[in-house]
């Protein structure tokens, strides 16, 4: 990506997606909102994914990220109605759809993508850092967050202890039910770790809607979909 604007499409499907790297994603980020002409390009790109979701035309592993984040937020499922209410006034009877409806249509896209970038910006992610191998109960000191307010992105900070080189793995949430067995939630992209402090750390954004007050189980799985390291965490309702 330069200063005039250029972007690669798939770095920025990616972004969609929530396929980038953290780091990337924040660079991503403080570029659209510092240049317009980004801005726009992101805006652009984001209208042809669900485009070509509504069309069918995603590959099976872009498919299950769509619809993970685009069907999960109520924000991006805003916009996935938005753009299918343009599609379906485009080929509606072969007819020909009134100019000024179509303008007011895509300014309504322009502010919800503003709305959805300015909440991404603006929000940061909280950051839990998390630690393995810890037991749940009350004597145990698992490791207790609060659970944000209003909707925010968690940013999981997974150690792997243990590994000197980087590792690729996906990270998997657990609630812990009353009969203590785990129903899974979440199920992020594989990600690279980075050595941090001389220990590689593995880290996944979390959408903070899915979660409630209860115990929960995080598992780091390597590509082979064994567990590599796994991490308990409670959430607590902050106090308003």
């Amino acid at each position: 990506m330069n200063e005039s604007g250029h972007i690669s499409v798939d770095r920025v499907r990616a972004y969609l997606l929530g396929q980038l790297e953290a780091d990337e994603a924040d660079r991503l980020e403080d570029s659209y909102f510092c240049e317009r002409s980004i801005f726009l390009r992101v805006q652009s790109i984001e209208d042809g994914l669900i485009r070509d979701y509504l069309r069918g035309k995603l590959s099976a592993s872009d498919l299950t990220a769509f619809e993970a984040r685009y069907l999960e937020s109520p924000e991006l499922k805003l916009r996935l109605e938005e753009v299918r209410r343009l599609e379906e006034a485009d080929r509606s009877k072969g007819s020909v759809v009134n100019p000024f409806w179509k303008t007011v249509l895509a300014g309504a896209l322009a502010c919800t993508l503003g709305v959805v970038l300015w909440q991404s910006f603006f929000s940061k992610p909280v950051v839990w850092p998390l630690v393995p191998g810890v037991t749940m109960g009350p004597t145990s000191g698992s490791t207790t967050f609060l659970l944000p307010n209003s909707p925010a992105s968690i940013r999981l900070i997974l150690p792997l202890p243990g590994h000197a080189v980087s590792v690729r793995c996906s990270a998997r949430v657990s609630q812990v039910v009353a009969d203590g067995t785990w129903k899974q939630i979440w199920i992020s992209q594989p990600q690279s770790s980075e050595a941090v402090a001389g220990v590689q750390q593995a880290v996944f954004l979390l959408d903070s809607q899915l979660l409630a007050e209860q115990d929960y189980v995080v598992e780091a799985m390597g590509e082979d979909q064994q567990v590599l390291e796994s991490y308990v965490f409670s959430v607590r309702r902050a106090v308003r």
